[in-house]
């Protein structure tokens, strides 16, 4: 006997307060599984649109000791810094370097 059948005959066993304390434990798992697969579903498709971004001149961050889930999390965590990163006045940080010399020099 397989395990499927072996849990119909248990669930034809229950008594009728046993049957609804079942389906009412039923519905909470179907619920938590189906949004537990959403989620996934979800993380999946938000990685793929991430790696997708990636430019050729990416740093390979494995090399660096971070994983893919840690990479997902500094993404993550540096999002909130990208509009302010990518404005004009960030320019000045290009030649950082550069700029820093010169004023040493004076």
């Amino acid at each position: 006997m397989n395990t499927v059948n072996e849990i119909e005959q248990a669930i034809r066993q229950l008594s009728p307060e046993e049957l609804a304390e079942f389906r009412v434990w039923f519905a909470e798992f179907n619920t938590l599984r189906d949004a537990t697969n959403r989620i996934d579903a979800i993380e999946q498709k938000a990685l793929r649109k991430l790696m997708e971004k990636q430019d050729t001149n990416d740093i390979d961050l494995e090399s660096q000791g971070i994983d893919r889930a840690q990479a997902h999390i500094l993404r993550s965590s540096l999002a909130t810094f990208s509009d302010d990163w990518d404005s004009p006045e960030m320019s000045i940080y290009d030649n950082y370097d550069a700029a820093k010399d010169s004023v040493q020099a004076r």
